[in-house]
């Protein structure tokens, strides 16, 4: 990206979640039940709570992606998302050879030393990297960066041509498709476009990519309200191996409050279409609460207060196999990482459960880090888990790989059965009702997106 001098502050709105109280009344006697009631009241039985899925730091993953002591290379980038190359991958079953696609916003490049400190740095606005093999090894890891992958370096001479960040990629056949959007002084998206990678030979042919540039299906903005589609998706098909197929996509987005109390909340939304028609973006339905309608602003808020990066996977095994997991942070930069349950891809959701507590995020001093935009990996994770990232960056811009690159964790899906000293909630400094921070970097750093 080009360096950034902004130094106001874009603050986001704080709103709680409403969580609903249900109360219970005894139930009527049942056929056959003595005449004359007992004397002694007898309460009326709790309902089973629900298991609370827990997190534990995925180090080696994380380990991946600190480039501490590498030399003219990349060195940190947030925004990551995952697809394997192979889409019956989706939801899993790579083997040593298979290759998984990764794509990332804001990036530094340059070099570092082993304490990471960094010099020669200059930013791209995107940049991509394949992995070959689950494993996270280091050698196993080709990053790419320049236009149309040159290796380039040079400030802004990004991968797809132009200043955008990226949003969510997937696998439909033989291309991987990436959802980017340019962004407006108020660094909000003022676009969303779509990105086409060709896949050649098995692996990514970043000189083939065309773009599609502001598609109306994926984006609008009104007086009031702000919408992006594209911020996750859920490849519910057979040839995604999805276990519960319907042959659709679901294509998650937000709406952004622009005005009023709830300015700069984001709602999260769904829209879908069938798998044979993608990517004709024309035939993409938008979920209106009731039913799906052809009007992208008929859109219903599925979860309120998530980041403008989230997405959707069903869960195989535990207590919720055959439920919908939604990962995202709440309020879009907090230290806040949320789950809730769904019955379907659009919900209805549970009420969200914080199930880690970055310890990175600070607020205020000289240790003003933030973290933000959580989201699951599921093609990566292994069986009974979830994979999931979230993004860390320091106000006013980094300048050492430790405050710009991603934070992994494995979520326990069953944690009846997890093994000992797996499943402990992370430790960190308590969420509370705090909301993020959300503010621009000082210096020409990155900074979180969509706001």
């Amino acid at each position: 990206m080009y360096p950034r001098t902004r130094t106001t502050a874009v603050a986001l709105a704080a709103a709680s979640l409403g969580l609903a109280t249900a109360l219970a009344t005894p139930a009527a006697a049942a056929p056959g039940s003595p005449a004359h009631p007992s004397t002694h009241a007898v309460a009326p039985a709790r309902p089973k709570a629900a298991p609370v899925l827990t997190a534990t730091t995925a180090s080696d993953w994380t380990k991946l992606l600190d480039r501490a002591g590498r030399s003219d290379t990349w060195l940190g980038a947030d925004g990551i998302f995952s697809t394997p190359l192979d889409e019956s991958h989706t939801f899993g079953g790579s083997g040593a050879d298979d290759k998984t696609f990764f794509i990332f916003s804001d990036t530094m490049l340059g070099s570092a030393d082993a304490s990471g400190a960094v010099s020669g740095l200059t930013y791209q606005n995107h940049t991509s990297a394949v992995l070959t093999g689950t494993v996270p090894n280091s050698p196993n890891m080709n990053f790419t960066y320049g236009y149309k992958g040159s290796g380039s370096r040079a400030n802004g001479d990004n991968l797809f041509g132009y200043p955008a960040w990226m949003q969510a990629d997937l696998t439909v056949g033989q291309n991987v498709y990436v959802f980017g959007f340019p962004f407006g002084s108020d660094w909000k998206p003022s676009q969303v476009d779509l990105v086409t990678v060709p896949v050649k030979n098995g692996s990514p042919d970043y000189a083939g990519f065309t773009k599609r540039s502001a598609e109306n299906r994926l984006y609008q903005r009104t007086a009031d309200n702000l919408y992006d589609y594209g911020i996750g998706v859920l490849d519910n098909t057979t040839q995604a191996g999805a276990p519960s197929p319907d042959g659709y996509l679901y294509l998650y987005g937000y709406r952004d409050a622009l005005t009023g109390s709830r300015t700069n909340t984001k709602d999260l939304l769904v829209s879908r279409i069938r798998r044979s028609d993608f990517p004709d973006l024309g035939k993409l339905t938008y979920w209106n609460g009731n039913g799906w309608s052809t009007s992208l602003t008929d859109s219903a808020s599925v979860l309120d207060d998530v980041s403008t990066e989230a997405n959707v996977t069903p869960v195989t095994s535990g207590p919720y196999k055959g439920k919908y997991l939604a990962v995202y942070t709440r309020h879009v930069s907090s230290p806040d990482m949320m789950y809730a349950i769904g019955d379907s891809p659009v919900g209805p959701f549970s009420a969200p459960v914080k199930f880690y507590d970055a310890p990175e995020y600070h607020a205020g001093g000289d240790e003003d880090m933030y973290t933000y935009n959580a989201k699951a990996h599921p093609a990566l994770s292994r069986p009974g888990e979830l994979l999931v990232s979230y993004n860390v960056n320091r106000l006013g811009g980094a300048d050492n790989t430790n405050d710009y690159h991603p934070r992994f964790l494995t979520l326990d899906l069953d944690p009846a059965t997890a093994a000992p000293g797996k499943g402990r909630p992370g430790k960190g400094t308590p969420g509370g009702d705090r909301p993020g921070k959300g503010a621009a970097p000082h210096g020409g750093g990155p900074r979180p997106h969509g706001h």
